[in-house]
């Protein structure tokens, strides 16, 4: 028996057998489908294509990456995008069963939210995951126009709505407004996730490691001149190692953290969120990304939240992005 018979075999035995095997390619199946809801016969009055994820347990920024190029598919289809995560929401935020958790901070693409749905004079279909779409990530992209292509699409259809839009304004000119600055993205909870729930994180980017960032950012500040370092981060003790770092030169948003000991990234604490806690965690999350993207110059690890902060911006005179490999 040739030997990629033999594991086509061992694979189709593995998904025959086992339950977790069956699920998954029932999922990715379903997460590479669009569905037609109904079907209206002559000329409808729009193509609706509402945009869902199947999958929970990721924070705004993955969807901000998946959803933009859901809805450049949709634009390109002639269809008229709506994101909806109301049926389906993301674990990081949960939240009453009427409400679109999406709409609590983005606008939607073309002001369409899902009651502007008439189903008797549209056609409408769910496109579960962009229909196979990958997340936009454009970091390692070296070619401009491309990279300007895709900050065009998000500026365009992934908005603030207004009472985000005046409170990030707010923020820049309380913390960043007439500074130069260097942006630093932090990500303390990969690192713990790893150390608690290991297959939780396989796959996503090794972030580097405090003490390195801040000698980099001594280094840095000087070769770029910038006089401030904003800072993005989750525990307490990343907040003082920067004071005690830079001083009067260092400023983050003042929002709630916790100790790394305390830290419990994962399922469990994602769910026991309360609303108001979690609307909280995620408007200044938002908000610190949204900062990211102002600043002169921006050093970071890869994630989701980095990722948007660069779409997010007009350029950086000075950008580093480490490259230090994958959790497996």
């Amino acid at each position: 028996m040739r030997k990629s018979n033999f594991y086509k075999i061992k694979n189709y035995i593995k998904y025959i057998v086992k339950k977790s095997y069956r699920d998954e390619l029932d999922r990715i199946q379903r997460e590479s489908t669009i569905e037609k809801l109904n079907d209206i016969q002559g000329k409808a009055k729009e193509d609706i294509l509402i945009l869902r994820r199947l999958n929970k347990k990721v924070g705004t920024f993955s969807d901000y990456i998946v959803f933009l190029k859901s809805i450049e598919y949709a634009i390109e289809t002639g269809k008229l995008p709506i994101i909806d995560r109301m049926t389906i929401k993301n674990d990081f935020m949960p939240a009453p069963e009427n409400i679109n958790t999406w709409e609590l901070f983005f606008e939607q693409p073309k002001g369409y939210g899902l009651d502007d749905i008439d189903y008797t004079s549209m056609n409408v279909s769910v496109c579960n995951n962009g229909g196979g779409m990958y997340p936009v990530s454009i970091m390692r992209c070296n070619d401009e126009k491309v990279i300007s292509y895709w900050r065009g699409i998000a500026r365009e259809y992934i908005r603030l709505n207004e009472n985000m839009k005046k409170y990030v304004e707010e923020k820049y000119k309380e913390l960043l407004a007439q500074k130069k600055v260097l942006g630093v993205s932090i990500r303390e909870g990969y690192q713990k996730l790893a150390e608690i729930k290991p297959q939780g994180i396989w796959g996503h980017s090794i972030q580097t490691p405090v003490t390195q960032l801040i000698n980099d950012v001594k280094k840095y500040m000087e070769e770029w001149d910038v006089n401030t370092v904003f800072f993005t981060c989750q525990t307490n003790e990343t907040v003082k190692a920067f004071f005690d770092s830079f001083g009067e030169k260092a400023c983050c948003l003042d929002r709630d953290r916790v100790d790394y000991k305390d830290m419990l990234d994962g399922e469990e604490r994602i769910s026991k969120l309360p609303y108001e806690k979690a609307f909280a965690n995620e408007k200044d999350y938002i908000t610190e990304i949204y900062l990211l993207s102002k600043c002169n110059c921006f050093i970071c690890s890869e994630n989701s939240g980095s990722e948007a902060a660069f779409i997010m911006s007009a350029g950086f005179e000075h950008f580093l992005c480490y490259e230090n490999g994958i959790y497996r």
